[in-house]
């Protein structure tokens, strides 16, 4: 069934602009269409009274979510063209809370101050149709800072770095996030296309990040970032 994020007030459902739209002229929707709209983190079963203008009933309150237990946290450089795309597509299926995008000595892609508000909105959009798609109850949040040492705010119980010399199996990483209990907040960060510098690691390891390997071979930063959120999701679903 067709999901969106709006607002629920009175007995009747509120969608944006763009996707009233949407679901008026390309799902068609016709008097007695039924969807599900997501407000407050509470899913809501309405049905179409009127078209024009648009009208959404509230019939039933669903009693569901498809969350983690647990709150998940995302870092990662910005990566070229439509790898960011896909790692924001699959980090919000595979449950995440928060993206942080983290400049670094190596990334490729930087944002200029014009820039960074344009990028956020259109990255918005992106996290919004994700969680519509895999039918979740929340939005992640997406923030940019220019720097490691901004990262002293982020709070977790359980956090990690990915590096790629930290060289082994994945054993290490399997057995840390195994220590990881119910409601316990984790982050993880994954580093640029062309990987941490030393002096990066060292500095995220003083604001307690554990340096993990995600196995033998040298992973693609989009790839590392999907699996090393696999991994955890997995671990904290079962």
């Amino acid at each position: 069934m067709q999901r969106y994020f709006g607002q629920v007030f009175e007995g009747r459902a509120i969608l944006g602009e763009g996707d009233a739209f949407h679901l008026a002229k390309v799902m068609r929707c016709q008097i007695g269409t039924e969807i599900e709209v997501v407000s407050d983190g509470h899913v809501y079963l309405v049905r179409a009274e009127k078209i024009k203008p648009l009208f959404l009933k509230v019939i039933e309150t669903k009693n569901e979510t498809r969350e983690l237990p647990n709150d998940v946290v995302l870092v990662m450089a910005p990566l070229k063209g439509d790898k960011i795309n896909l790692v924001l597509q699959k980090a919000t299926e595979l449950g995440v809370n928060e993206i942080v995008l983290l400049l670094t000595s190596r990334t490729i892609v930087r944002f200029n101050h014009k820039d960074i508000i344009a990028k956020l909105t259109r990255f918005k959009a992106i996290l919004k149709e994700a969680a519509e798609q895999s039918q979740r109850t929340h939005i992640p949040t997406i923030s940019y800072v220019d720097s490691i040492s901004k990262l002293n705010s982020l709070t977790a119980k359980h956090k990690f770095v990915a590096y790629e010399q930290q060289s082994g199996p994945t054993g290490g990483f399997n057995k840390l996030i195994k220590q990881i209990k119910k409601r316990e907040r984790v982050a993880v960060v994954i580093g640029p296309e062309g990987g941490f510098a030393g002096e990066e690691v060292d500095e995220l390891k003083n604001l307690g990040f554990i340096p993990v390997s995600l196995g033998q071979r040298i992973l693609r930063a989009e790839t590392a970032s999907i699996y090393a959120l696999s991994v955890i999701a997995n671990f904290l679903e079962n």
